[in-house]
């Protein structure tokens, strides 16, 4: 993983805490946002064919080094914000969250009944399960979204485009203003939904194509206010779109932990 030097540090902090920005280069051009917004959809692959996706399968490996936590996960998605979750590790045994619209729910290794979450937890799976990124049909969706202009972050170029979610939580996102992928996210939430809220700064690395769309495949987790100190990083083996879920129940249950995957047994 690249390197944090002192330089980027300062910048960085100077950006995200004072809310300065940087001169964009003579590569860069201002834009407004539905252009943005427009080069996103192209650079991944098109508005339509990112649209015909219905389903989401991931699988792949999340480290937290700090926790010396690996887990070996999959996670299967639904438009319309579906999505389960079942992950095993030495810490954890396994575990399953879903949620199926309305409900979040966790079920764990040595539980008798699935837990239905509130609070922190709750919000974190909720959003997390939103199939497409925020600023897509974010008019549809309640959103309000804002491109702030052009900042230097990490020695790119890149947009800045802010989001306040219909229950008012606040992301941001940062557009390479060559390329126009995502290059990373900024996001405020409590690490593990527990005590006060974490300034988190998520990279996006590796796109690959699957089906005609681009896809990040490596995600690097790093906190704002602890010299960007890592937090976790995620790395993807596999994408399959458009699985048949019919056998796929986002609903509170007690899952069948005799089977290996999600897809299989």
């Amino acid at each position: 993983m690249k390197a944090f030097n002192k330089e980027y540090q300062l910048l960085a902090l100077l950006i995200f805490l004072f809310g300065c920005s940087a001169n964009s280069d003579s590569n860069s051009q201002e834009l407004i946002l539905d252009e943005v917004i427009q080069n996103y959809y192209q650079a991944i692959g098109g508005y339509e064919r990112l649209k015909s996706i219905q389903t989401k399968y991931t699988s792949g490996t999340y480290v937290e080094p700090g926790y010396g936590l690996i887990i070996n996960g999959e996670t299967i998605s639904e438009r319309g914000d579906k999505r389960i979750v079942h992950g095993t590790g030495k810490l954890i045994g396994f575990f399953y969250e879903g949620y199926n619209g309305q409900q979040v729910w966790e079920y764990y290794k040595g539980d008798t009944i699935p837990r239905i979450m509130e609070g922190e937890a709750e919000k974190a799976s909720r959003r997390g399960a939103e199939f497409d990124e925020s600023f897509v049909d974010w008019k549809e969706k309640g959103h309000s979204v804002e491109l702030k202009g052009i900042i230097d972050l990490d020695g790119s170029i890149v947009y800045q485009i802010d989001v306040i979610l219909e229950d008012s939580w606040k992301k941001t996102y940062y557009l390479d203003s060559k390329t126009f992928l995502i290059k990373a996210m900024r996001k405020s939430m409590p690490l593990h939904a527990k005590g006060d809220d974490v300034n988190f700064l998520v990279f996006y690395d590796q796109y690959r194509e699957v089906d005609g769309l681009l896809f990040p495949f490596v995600s690097t987790e790093r906190d704002i206010d602890d010299n960007f100190r890592m937090i976790s990083v995620r790395v993807i083996d596999e994408i399959r779109l458009n699985l048949s879920l019919d056998s796929i129940n986002f609903n509170p249950h007690i899952p069948d932990t005799s089977k290996v995957s999600l897809i299989g047994s």
